[in-house]
């Protein structure tokens, strides 16, 4: 390219004032060979020449180094061109760049906007199907109850039927299971007492349990009565106590009331207030006639009640409450033949007798504490003064015992006869010691 060609490049538009950042202008400056002299307001371009052509002979050279400027200038000037078109260019690529930003940023925002519709249509159908498994849990608990309660009221009416059979027949260990497990359906129906079906067989189940209660009560009575016919095998009302168990607690209260009476009917006879055996001096004869009867009880019948029941127990207890009450009325009844040497001899008796049930009966409810005395306590009699009237020998019972006691407080009213005869015995005591100091 040749100035001609620039100059032609230079004139083929339009003059445009163009401002240059800093950093341009410090180029061009560079390449100019520094432009300071010529911005200053002291520049004199006479002065300037003359320095650049001195001579004469220097002039010259006026027309090649205008050629060399002009080129130099057209070279500028093309590389400012140069530089206005990149930029142009560079700022349509900006714009560009900036436009398909844009486009990115509306495609991206249209596929969040699809996503967020995609998870709320999701999130529907995520609750949708929650609620619909929701009612298919309702729905199984519900046929489950369903199931299940169908399955108990088979078996309450099956049971029923199986319970009125097995009552008939006195089939009482095969009672025991079922008459549990319908229990413990009619538990689950409890809810549904307005239901007139299950009320109806609840109240066959109370008719068939009161049914129960009442024959093996009279099975026992039958059993145990004197000329009774077709009586009931003791293995029978053995697995009917199992029955009796599962019952009402009046069932066993009334069975063992009416069985212990029975056991202690010839007690009440023997030693009414009638006979001679009943007074205080034949006390012992009382306690010798427990102790046989208890051993013949526990070699024969014992086994036919559950050890739970403790009947020997039972008996033994009953029998000291009677043995307290009839002492007690006879005692009151003909208090004028009581003596304080019978009185200690019947409290005496009476004290051994009782150890011997606290340790016969130790870790039960009545004999909870251990015995710390022996069983075969010998009899004692300490005579007092010239008298010979006897004391009890007998030390305090077992701290606790539910047995000492028991008996002897039908003595207790009657004890001044013993401080009367203390006082008696010391009066004379006194009268002779002071009639030995006068001698």
């Amino acid at each position: 390219m040749d100035s001609n060609d620039i100059l032609d490049d230079k004139d083929s538009g339009p003059e445009v004032q163009i401002n240059f950042p800093s950093s341009v202008m410090t180029r061009i400056e560079e390449m100019m060979g520094g432009t300071e002299q010529f911005d200053s307001a002291e520049f004199d371009a006479v002065a300037y020449i003359n320095r650049v052509f001195p001579t004469e002979q220097s002039l010259s050279g006026v027309e090649s180094a205008a050629a060399r400027c002009e080129f130099h200038l057209a070279g500028v000037e093309h590389d400012i061109r140069r530089l206005v078109r990149a930029q142009a260019e560079q700022r349509d690529a900006g714009q560009q760049a900036l436009l398909e930003a844009q486009r990115c940023i509306g495609e991206l925002a249209l596929q969040v906007a699809d996503i967020n519709k995609k998870a709320e249509r999701s999130e529907s159908m995520v609750r949708e199907i929650t609620s619909e498994i929701k009612q298919l849990d309702c729905a199984k608990s519900n046929l489950t109850a369903a199931i299940t309660a169908l399955n108990h009221l088979h078996m309450l009416v099956g049971g029923v039927h199986t319970l009125r059979a097995m009552t008939a027949s006195r089939q009482y260990k095969e009672i025991v299971l079922p008459m549990q497990a319908i229990m413990e359906v009619l538990q689950h129906f409890e809810c549904y007492r307005e239901i007139r079906e299950l009320s109806a067989l609840r109240d066959q189940v109370t008719a068939i349990r009161a049914q129960l209660a009442a024959q093996i009560l009279q099975d026992f009575k039958d059993a145990f009565t004197a000329g009774s016919k077709g009586g009931v095998s003791h293995r029978t009302l053995s697995e009917a106590c199992g029955v009796v168990d599962i019952l009402e607690p009046r069932v066993k209260a009334d069975l063992l009331k009416w069985f212990i009476n029975m056991q202690l009917q010839e007690y009440e006879h023997l030693f009414s207030g009638e006979q001679e055996y009943a007074w205080v001096s034949h006390v012992e004869r009382r306690y010798a006639w427990l102790k046989r009867h208890l051993l013949a009880f526990e070699d024969s019948l014992a086994a036919l009640f559950p050890h739970s029941w403790r009947l020997s127990e039972r008996i033994a207890q009953q029998f000291c409450q009677m043995t307290c009450s009839a002492l007690g009325a006879l005692l009151a009844a003909r208090r004028g033949e009581l003596d304080v040497k019978l009185l200690l001899y019947a409290i005496q008796k009476t004290y051994n007798f009782e150890l011997l049930l606290h340790k016969r009966f130790t870790g039960t409810d009545l004999g909870a504490e251990p015995l710390d005395v022996a069983e075969n306590k010998p009899d004692t009699q300490t005579e007092l003064g010239d008298g010979g009237q006897g004391g009890a020998g007998g030390g305090p019972g077992p701290a606790g015992s539910a047995w000492v006691g028991l008996i002897g407080a039908c003595f207790e009213p009657y004890l001044s006869l013993y401080v009367s005869s203390l006082d008696a015995n010391l009066s004379e005591l006194m009268e002779r010691f002071i009639q030995v100091l006068d001698m």
